[in-house]
């Protein structure tokens, strides 16, 4: 079950440009379901032990699994596709925002940007044949990334489709309360809110890049995180998952083709 949000509504910072949202899963009725890391009464018992994949850069990302998937648990920054061809780097707002062809950036062109939230990439790198996951992995469709969310939301009493989110985020916070190295003002670190903040329970470890709109400009670092699925919709918009600062939900929408968003490798 899906659940509509109001989700841009709270988020006006980060977007110019539509994004319908709605929340993945649904509140789950009080059970003992008690499965895969569950107790009776709902707590969260996770014990976090990554894995690794390497693209074809070299670049090494910790993985992580959570019930049958096992997922990238950094964003992508791998700059060929698999063939060994080269994804074009477009610092130019107008050829960004008229390219029919996979092109890939950082953070307002700023690569100290690269190592705390990887690479954005446009929708044409996604659909491209010769795929951008390393061997094995691919770019998740909506329905996996449903699946992650009401996996965690079934099994722990806990977790509801309003604070699925927050266990999935980064705890690296400015004002966490959490304290020690979750609260942080270096990146990378959401920015602060006095109700929602990252627990990272899952070894997630989601984080807010922002994005690049598909004019070229560049918004939200610090307010949210946001993943192309391969899912096409009408005219030139596909489906895009995310993360925000001041929600507690797991969304999805729609963003422009053209847009640059982060990639999450899921695998096969």
């Amino acid at each position: 079950m899906i659940q509509k949000s109001n989700f841009w509504k709270h988020t006006a910072l980060i977007l110019s440009a539509a994004f319908l949202i709605v929340s993945i899963g649904c509140d789950k009725e009080d059970d003992d379901t008690d499965d895969n890391g569950g107790n009776g009464n709902g707590e969260i018992d996770f014990d976090i032990n990554y894995g690794s994949v390497t693209d074809i850069d070299g670049n090494e990302y910790k993985t992580i699994t959570i019930g049958a998937q096992e997922w990238m648990a950094e964003n992508l920054k791998v700059t060929r596709y698999n063939n060994g061809d080269s994804i074009p780097f477009i610092k130019d707002n107008n050829q960004w925002s008229s390219t029919t062809d996979g092109a890939y950036s950082f953070w307002n062109n700023d690569s100290s940007m690269l190592e705390s939230y990887g690479l954005f990439y446009n929708w044409h790198v996604v659909n491209d044949i010769r795929k951008v996951c390393p061997s094995g992995w691919h770019v998740p469709s909506k329905y996996e990334w449903e699946q992650l969310g009401n996996y965690l939301i079934d099994q722990y009493d806990v977790i509801t489709s309003n604070n699925v989110g927050n266990k999935l985020k980064s705890c690296r916070q400015d004002g966490s309360p959490l304290g020690d190295s979750c609260d942080t003002q270096e990146h990378p670190r959401w920015s602060g809110h006095s109700t929602h903040y990252g627990t990272n329970d899952f070894g997630f470890s989601g984080l807010p890049a922002g994005y690049r709109k598909s004019g070229g400009n560049y918004n939200g670092l610090g307010f949210g995180g946001f993943w192309f699925t391969t899912n096409e919709l009408t005219g030139n918009t596909v489906v895009a998952t995310g993360l925000t600062y001041d929600s507690g939900d797991l969304e999805m929408g729609e963003l422009n083709k053209n847009s640059g968003a982060c990639i999450r490798c899921i695998k096969d």
